[in-house]
């Protein structure tokens, strides 16, 4: 599946809507650009009507990747943010299986912790 990968007109449309630092040089756009101070802007954006398919792909990933750096940087996570995301995963199937399939079985460096918070399993 290649479905997972950040399409660059998505991160380009991401950088606008949330302020990031972007070069648009950035290999691994959402590792580079994971923001723990902006994960509740980007929940919020996830019900943004002007997203795509693809936009709430990429969406995801920073999310995850920024649930990441929290829990290495702080030890843990913000439960109640956690919560929101599994919910609009749990509501969007495919997106659920598109990001988990990544940061569980392609990256699987993700925690066993954070990723059963995420996607349940």
């Amino acid at each position: 599946m290649t479905d997972y990968f950040v399409r660059k007109e998505s991160a380009i449309k991401l950088n606008k809507l949330l302020g990031l630092d972007s070069t648009g040089d950035e290999q691994d756009w959402e590792l580079e650009l994971a923001d723990i101070g902006k994960i509740t802007s980007m929940l919020n954006l996830l019900e943004n009507k002007t997203l795509n398919f693809h936009d709430k792909i990429a969406l995801s990933h920073l999310i995850v990747a920024s649930f990441e750096k929290e829990d290495e940087e702080l030890g843990s996570v913000d439960g109640d943010r956690i919560k929101i995301f599994a919910d609009f995963l749990g509501d969007n199937l495919q997106i659920k299986n598109i990001v988990r399939e990544y940061w569980v079985v392609a990256y699987g460096n993700l925690s066993k912790n954070l990723a059963y918070l995420i996607f349940g399993d």
